[in-house]
C-alpha cells in the first residue's frame, strides 16, 4: 500500500501587522528645559535710585577709626544708584526725602518736615540696597549703577541737599565705614525713583 501525502497548504505572503493611525500634532512640541538663572531679566524697577531715610536723634560715619561725617536731628541717609538713573530722577529723589514730614508737633503727631525743626542729613553710599537673593544665599550687586555713573549722580544728591539750605555730612563713595546711629522711634521710610 502506497502512503498518501497529506496536500500541501499554500504559503500566505507575510504582512505586518497593522497599528491604529497616530494622530497628527498640531504645532510644535514644545519642551520645557529649566531656565538659567545667570540670564533671568533683572525688573527694570530694580535698578533706579534708592534711599533708606531713617529719623534719627544723632548719627556718624567713621572711616578708619576717625569720625568723617557727623550730625544731631535729622535724617540718614543710605543712598543706592541705579543704572537707570538720570540727574532729573535724582533731583525728584531728593525733594521728596527733604520734604518727607515724619517729626514730631507740639501735639506729638508725625507733622513737621527735616527744615522745621532745622535738621542735618548725613548720606552714606549704600550699593548692596541692590542685593538680590533670589536665586541663591550669596547676594548679587549688579544691579547697582558702575562708579562712573554712581558717584556723580551721589554727589549731585547732596547737591540738591545743600541747594535746599541743609547741612549735609556724609560718608566716602567705596569706603568701609561704620556707621553709627540713635534711631528716634524708631522711624525709617523707604524710597525709589519709580515712586
Amino acid at each position: 500500500n502506497q502512503r498518501q501525502e497529506a496536500p500541501r497548504v499554500p504559503k500566505r505572503p507575510f504582512s505586518p501587522p497593522s497599528f491604529p493611525a497616530r494622530r497628527k500634532r498640531r504645532g510644535r512640541r514644545r519642551h520645557t528645559q529649566p531656565a538659567n538663572l545667570q540670564d533671568t531679566p533683572i525688573k527694570r524697577k530694580d535698578l533706579t535710585m534708592k534711599a533708606v531715610v531713617t529719623r534719627v536723634n544723632s548719627a556718624s560715619v567713621s572711616i578708619d577709626g576717625a569720625v568723617h561725617g557727623k550730625i544731631g536731628k535729622g535724617f540718614l541717609i543710605l543712598l543706592g544708584v541705579g543704572p537707570d538713573d538720570t540727574p532729573a530722577l535724582c533731583r525728584k529723589l531728593a525733594e521728596k526725602v527733604l520734604g518727607l514730614r515724619v517729626f514730631r508737633d507740639e501735639n506729638d503727631k508725625m507733622n513737621r518736615s527735616l527744615a522745621d525743626v532745622g535738621g542735618s542729613v548725613l548720606v552714606v553710599s549704600q550699593f548692596t540696597l541692590y542685593g538680590d537673593v533670589s536665586h541663591g544665599r550669596r547676594p548679587s550687586f549688579i544691579g547697582a549703577a558702575k562708579p562712573d555713573l554712581a558717584i556723580p549722580l551721589y554727589e549731585r544728591f547732596m547737591a540738591h541737599c545743600r541747594e535746599r539750605g541743609f547741612d549735609v555730612q556724609h560718608g566716602e563713595f567705596g569706603a568701609d565705614m561704620q556707621v553709627y546711629s540713635q534711631n528716634d522711634g524708631p522711624v525709617t521710610i523707604l524710597f525709589d525713583t519709580e515712586e
